[in-house]
């Protein structure tokens, strides 16, 4: 979509090409209205569009969302299992990794987060670049879900999405989107 043709369908008064080309740049902020019309628009969630997210958590999601976009190989996900062992007073993790090709130049730093919300995200995410690795689901459907994210997330199949993001196909059996 061009710029004009979106400034048109927001009904923007004046140079609409212009307003949109400054809203892009930086230079100017949508109000609230305008940038929920905006999302509408486009079919994407606002919180791809908005500049001020609704809580830290959903603006870091957002920020490693591009991140991958610009670089999909600079992230991996990965969920850590119990290992069995007793817990004691110390706090020790231990995360182990297959190294089979020596792809690594160092030895990874882990990162995770003592949040509910935050954890489930990231638990997602990691299935969707798992089903896009696999080619379950293509780049586009990827990109559409993190487009729509949140609203795409289904809990690991646990709810129905508020959101449709994958292309329906006839021969699927997936039972995410239904």
């Amino acid at each position: 979509m061009t710029q004009k043709a979106l400034g048109e369908a927001l009904e923007l008064k004046g140079d609409c090409q212009a307003r949109i080309a400054q809203y892009e740049m930086g230079f100017r902020t949508p109000k609230r209205d305008v940038l929920e019309k905006m999302a509408q628009v486009l079919d994407v969630c606002i919180y791809a569009l908005d500049t001020e997210p609704e809580g830290f958590f959903t603006q870091l999601i957002e920020l490693l969302f591009w991140a991958d976009t610009e670089d999909p190989h600079l992230m991996s996900l990965s969920t850590a299992h119990p290992d069995g062992e007793p817990y004691n007073s110390i706090q020790a993790f231990k995360i182990e990794y297959s190294d089979n090709d020596n792809w690594l130049l160092h030895d990874p730093t882990m990162l995770w987060f003592q949040n509910t919300f935050m954890d489930d995200y990231l638990k997602e995410w990691e299935v969707r670049k798992r089903e896009l690795r696999e080619k379950t689901i293509t780049l586009e459907e990827y990109t559409e879900w993190k487009l729509q994210w949140p609203y795409s997330c289904n809990g690991c199949g646990k709810y129905k999405t508020q959101k449709q993001w994958r292309v329906l196909r006839k021969d699927t059996s997936n039972k995410e989107n239904r």
